[in-house]
């Protein structure tokens, strides 16, 4: 938790309010709730690996320990969640969607021991529902807690577009994974998960403005390689 509360805090943002609200308020109600301590552990645990990859297989047992941890108390609260803990158990549901996607790099870049990639986004795509479902059930008491400033803006009322080059990588990726897929329901999978990320992206850009979503795309998605093989 040491770890936590000096450096992983600081990789949530760059602006001191959502800093702030890392490395006090989350902990704060961590302590109450032992699901959210326990992905909070995850994180940094992931966080130290990342820092220092050469205690990576310490550190991922640790993870995975802590992630099981999480989970199964996650669950648990999620068929009650009341005002008293619909803080905790927002939080617990994004910080456990972070870790989904930061699980499979365990692995030092290598295939051994991984899942199939659509079957790790379909686990990240259950606990993004989990995020929704905690929302849409408990947003007055979300609203009142220590989080509240997080979804006090309904984003998913907002229209946008993605950028133009956004936009041709988005329309090169559909038309490879049609040429080349020759599984018609993964095929779907493909197109549908496109066809969802344009529309993240124009959300983005309607939030955020376009300077701040090209610098997203500059993280690394125009850079996606097309390869020639079925993805």
């Amino acid at each position: 938790m040491h770890f936590y509360s000096t450096v992983t805090y600081q990789s949530f943002s760059d602006e001191e309010p959502l800093q702030h609200l890392a490395q006090q308020i989350l902990p704060q109600e961590a302590f109450s709730h032992d699901f959210l301590m326990h992905s909070l552990l995850v994180l940094s645990a992931l966080h130290f690996i990342h820092v220092h990859p050469a205690r990576r297989t310490q550190f991922a047992e640790l993870a995975i320990t802590h992630n099981n941890a999480a989970l199964k108390r996650y669950m648990l609260a999620l068929g009650s969640i009341t005002r008293g803990n619909c803080t905790a158990s927002f939080a617990c549901s994004a910080i456990l969607v972070f870790c989904a996607f930061a699980f499979p790099r365990l692995t030092d870049g290598g295939t051994e021991g991984r899942q199939d990639p659509v079957e790790e986004m379909l686990q990240v795509f259950t606990l993004l529902r989990g995020v929704n479902a905690v929302i849409q059930t408990s947003r007055a008491g979300i609203l009142e807690g220590g989080l509240g400033s997080l979804v006090r803006n309904d984003i998913t009322k907002l229209t946008g577009y993605p950028p133009q080059d956004v936009e041709v990588v988005l329309e090169e990726l559909k038309l490879h994974s049609t040429v080349s897929s020759t599984d018609g329901e993964k095929r779907i999978v493909y197109h549908t998960a496109l066809q969802l990320l344009r529309h993240c992206f124009g959300i983005s850009v309607a939030a955020a403005g376009d300077e701040d979503i090209a610098q997203l795309a500059d993280c690394g998605f125009r850079r996606v390689p097309v390869s020639s093989t079925a993805p």
